[in-house]
């Protein structure tokens, strides 16, 4: 199994900072399995290009005495495909940052959020620099739902709604 030294030497973003806990309680709410489906319309004609369901693994690492965020994203297609795709991530300078082969981004608490249930989330897809995203993650007060929505300039939308 690899380590998170190893997953830290091989994101680009740099090294990785102690508080994440403290300074992003939201992203600690979301530790967990989240389950749901990942829908994709086109954004001229707003019809359904694509949809797989989804299982996303959130957890903190703690590794030296420093935690460090790691998604673990399953996607599951009805013709039987499936994906897996590993985000090891570093915390720095209150961010998430994600800088790996696939994508280049970070996530943030919102602020102002007087209630503390959302988070935002920008990350362009290397092998296409021209396909960037923004994506809002809206919490239930419960913790238990977490719709969000991700709008992928000129070309898709994406509401999803994973539950635990």
């Amino acid at each position: 199994m690899t380590t998170m030294k190893e997953l830290e030497a091989s994101n680009k973003a740099g090294k990785n900072q102690p508080g994440v806990r403290e300074a992003m309680p939201l992203l600690v709410d979301n530790i967990g399995v989240w389950e749901g489906w990942y829908r994709y319309y086109d954004a001229k004609t707003g019809l359904l290009t694509d949809q797989h369901r989804s299982r996303l693994i959130c957890r903190l690492v703690n590794e030296d005495g420093v935690d460090h965020y790691y998604q673990t994203n399953h996607y599951f297609w009805e013709d039987g495909r499936h994906e897996i795709r590993e985000f090891p991530a570093i915390y720095k300078d209150g961010r998430v940052w994600w800088d790996n082969d696939l994508i280049k981004g970070w996530a943030a608490q919102m602020l102002p959020d007087d209630f503390s249930r959302s988070t935002c989330l920008n990350w362009t897809r290397k092998s296409d620099p021209d396909m960037y995203l923004y994506e809002m993650i809206q919490n239930s007060d419960d913790r238990q739902n977490r719709p969000h929505l991700a709008m992928v300039p000129k070309r898709h939308l994406l509401p999803t709604h994973p539950d635990r």
